[in-house]
């Protein structure tokens, strides 16, 4: 679990990669997986002006082909209808446009973006539409249908997801002498990485096993919760994670960074994989790794095409025995409350989180974005290039756990829970006491953050 700007995103990959020059000829890959345009810098208009006309923000940073292919989508089948769609947008700069009275009609950003705006009413509940309407919120995954809602009430409606799971090298699991089609059903399985990892050193040591904080959301709170212990209460205002499988899991998680050599070692073995963990998964030097699904096409087929891979789920703790985990996180489709055309911009919503626009997002994509109705996700053709796209949808499926925190402080709580782990991962502190110093670094966040 990683805050959007410690995430490493597929653009950060991709740049990394073009600097190698491993990716010469493909697509660059902005924040959310799309290959970009050149310029981003101005809005363009879509469709024919005349009649209704919506501004649609993305935050993304760069244009958007998804974006621009179900606008222009649907002002074809609507003649009179146009759309000035932006991309250098973020949350700062809606604040001031709402207080100014000038909001734009469709805004599309992170679900963490929905949280703090839905805290502070910046963005309409979407509930009476959808009773209206018959928009069937079953028709999506669980975890867009997760992430649309905050305190029980819809705020978005959902452009697309991402999946993190754990990927796996079959060819250095064969290696390790392991069973590359045996699923990791509990974490002794990923501790076993390490320890066969380590008999096979016969000189020079360059390979690793499972690195459990390389990656994402690799974390503490995502190590947490894949040992069944809640973040927050149920109001997001309070910690909930100081309990004993609070600490069974940061100590696991301190034992394996030992085992594997160390913060050092590991921060010098990290060092020459500037891509990050899918890059060395890739070379045959990491053996499972946690990422995002952003890096099977942009890092790991990018460098090895014919990679053999296994995708699984994120087994449970030893409080959690018999549970796996799915992360995801979203971007979704947001109505400003102060935005002056609420039914034109209900009705582009509506298309373009339905299963026409959601058309869009995969093919758009390189395969990177996930689309959040099933039966448009699986729809894959005959790609041979996009056959694992099938098992990323299944894991997808189960997908349950987001890689957010259910506050409008989630990364602040998220980088004090990172800053008072750092201690315990270099062993200069223990579980316990990391724990507790962890609790009163997080509830000082919620309790002194503002909308």
């Amino acid at each position: 679990m990683s805050s959007p700007a410690t995430r490493p995103t597929p653009a950060r990959r991709q740049f990394l990669l073009r600097g190698l020059g491993l990716l010469a000829g493909l697509p660059l890959l902005s924040t959310c997986g799309y290959p970009p345009a050149p310029d981003a810098s101005a809005p363009v208009t879509l469709g024919r002006k005349g009649g209704t006309h919506l501004q649609i923000w993305w935050s993304g940073g760069s244009k958007n082909p998804a974006v621009d292919q179900a606008v222009a989508a649907y002002a074809t089948a609507h003649p009179t209808w146009s759309a000035d769609v932006s991309y250098t947008n973020g949350w700062d700069k809606l604040l001031v446009a709402v207080a100014a009275g000038t909001p734009p009609d469709v805004v599309i950003d992170a679900a963490t973006t929905l949280i703090k705006g839905a805290a502070r009413q910046t963005f309409a509940q979407l509930d009476a539409y959808l009773a209206r309407d018959r928009v069937d919120p079953a028709q999506y995954y669980q975890a867009a249908r997760i992430a649309m809602r905050y305190q029980q009430a819809t705020y978005g409606m959902p452009e697309h997801l991402v999946l993190a799971s754990l990927y796996q090298n079959d060819l250095v699991l064969n290696e390790l002498g392991l069973d590359p089609t045996h699923a990791p059903t509990s974490w002794e399985d990923l501790a076993l990485l390490n320890e066969q990892s380590l008999k096979m050193v016969t000189k020079g040591r360059t390979r690793a096993g499972f690195v459990p904080t390389w990656g994402w959301p690799a974390d503490s709170a995502g190590w947490l919760q894949a040992n069944g212990v809640p973040l927050l209460n149920a109001e997001g205002t309070k910690v909930a994670f100081a309990t004993p499988a609070g600490v069974e899991a940061l100590d696991w998680v301190a034992r394996q960074l030992q085992v594997v050599g160390g913060v050092d070692w590991i921060s010098a073995y990290r060092k020459p994989y500037v891509a990050g963990p899918g890059e060395a998964l890739a070379v045959d030097q990491l053996a499972m790794g946690l990422m995002d699904v952003g890096e099977i096409p942009s890092t790991i087929l990018a460098i090895t095409p014919n990679f053999t891979l296994h995708q699984w789920p994120v087994p449970g703790g030893p409080s959690a025995v018999g549970q796996t985990f799915g992360y995801f996180d979203a971007t979704l489709l947001l109505l400003p409350a102060a935005a002056r055309q609420q039914e034109a911009a209900w009705d582009y919503i509506k298309f373009h989180s339905g299963p026409a626009g959601q058309a869009f997002v995969q093919p758009g994509s390189a395969g990177a974005a996930i689309a959040c109705i099933p039966a448009v996700a699986n729809n894959l053709g005959a790609d041979e290039a996009l056959k694992w796209r099938g098992r990323t949808n299944e894991l997808v499926a189960l997908a349950h756990t987001p890689a957010f925190l259910q506050s409008p402080a989630s990364a602040a709580v998220q980088a004090a829970m990172q800053q008072a782990a750092e201690p315990l991962w270099s062993g200069a502190q223990d579980a316990p006491t990391t724990m507790a110093v962890m609790q009163r670094a997080a509830q000082a966040v919620l309790d002194t953050s503002t909308l």
